[in-house]
């Protein structure tokens, strides 16, 4: 790993080159769907010179975040991520079904041993008496 030294002639690109070398980045964000939508709408509207600027200084964006998200949503790109989020949820809840699914019957089958092993244990109890009963009349 290569060492900068900061110095006068050390370039911000530089200097965020070296944070991010050593470790000590924020984690990366992630945007809803609809913070994405709304951001674009919003950006959109400003028409005054240093406004779209100002907007994204506020939020933390840069505008090629932005223009991204605009071609995005234009070319509805983001309908399709969408609609592959929905499937992978459905396909996550089928499976889980299926495993509940499972549970109960394995519970179900248990709990019929359970009963089964409840009889067995009442009629050795019956046989041990009438046993006892029979050797006391000898």
């Amino acid at each position: 790993m290569e060492d900068i030294t900061l110095g006068q002639n050390t370039s911000d690109s530089q200097i965020k080159e070296h944070e991010s070398l050593s470790g000590k980045t924020k984690p990366r964000r992630r945007y809803s769907d609809s913070y994405k939508r709304q951001i674009v709408e919003i950006y959109s509207t400003f028409t005054v010179p240093g406004e779209k600027g100002a907007f994204l200084r506020k939020e933390g964006l840069t505008s090629q975040l932005v223009n991204r998200w605009y071609r995005e949503i234009s070319s509805g790109k983001m309908d399709q991520v969408q609609k592959k989020r929905q499937k992978v949820q459905n396909y996550e809840v089928e499976r889980l079904n299926a495993k509940i699914e499972r549970l109960e019957d394995l519970n179900l089958r248990f709990k019929k041993a359970l009963k089964i092993q409840g009889k067995a244990l009442e009629l050795l109890g019956k046989l041990a008496a009438e046993s006892q009963d029979t050797q006391s009349q000898k």
